[in-house]
């Protein structure tokens, strides 16, 4: 499988990932949805939002255009229909973006970091990065949901490797 076909089956397990857990989540009360559960961003509401600011971020940083994003925690919905609607929105537009990655992609990319310094790095890893990251923060999500008695779906690759009959 070559980069780009590789990163675009990435950006379709994200979307497939983000959907399938929020799909689990939606029993759960919206006081439990934004509690502070201990989480790096506190709540599962703004664990979420934060894949969605990284996700932008991101997007922008490869794309090569302004992102408007000013920290990790910029709450970017407060309601949760709305926060899920975003994420679900950026995830198709990530998933279109990895689509045209020319293959190989650029060796490096530069760009800002949000404090301002100056970055260089390889961007292929960078790419992995970007649902790495998603799939770390799904998992504290996850341990919530279960501690709380919300029992979702697995979301390992294989899983949507078979639904999705690859």
């Amino acid at each position: 499988m070559d980069q780009r076909n590789y990163f675009a089956l990435l950006g379709a397990y994200n979307e497939w990932a983000n959907r399938r857990l929020i799909d689990g989540l939606a029993a759960m009360t919206d006081a439990d949805w934004h509690a502070d559960h201990g989480l790096f961003f506190r709540s599962i509401h703004m664990t979420f939002n934060h894949n969605l600011v990284v996700e932008k971020l991101w997007l922008g940083r490869i794309k090569g255009v302004p992102h408007g994003i000013r920290s990790l925690d910029e709450p970017l919905a407060t309601a949760r229909p709305a926060l899920v609607d975003l994420l679900l929105a950026q995830n198709a537009v990530t998933l279109q973006v990895m689509r045209e990655v020319p293959d190989p992609p650029p060796p490096r990319i530069r760009y800002t970091t949000t404090d301002g310094a100056p970055m260089d790095v390889p961007l292929a890893p960078v790419l992995g990065h970007v649902f790495n990251h998603a799939t770390h923060h799904r998992g504290q999500i996850t341990a919530v949901a279960h501690r709380l008695g919300v029992l979702v779906q697995e979301l390992d690759i294989p899983y949507f490797l078979a639904d999705a009959r690859l």
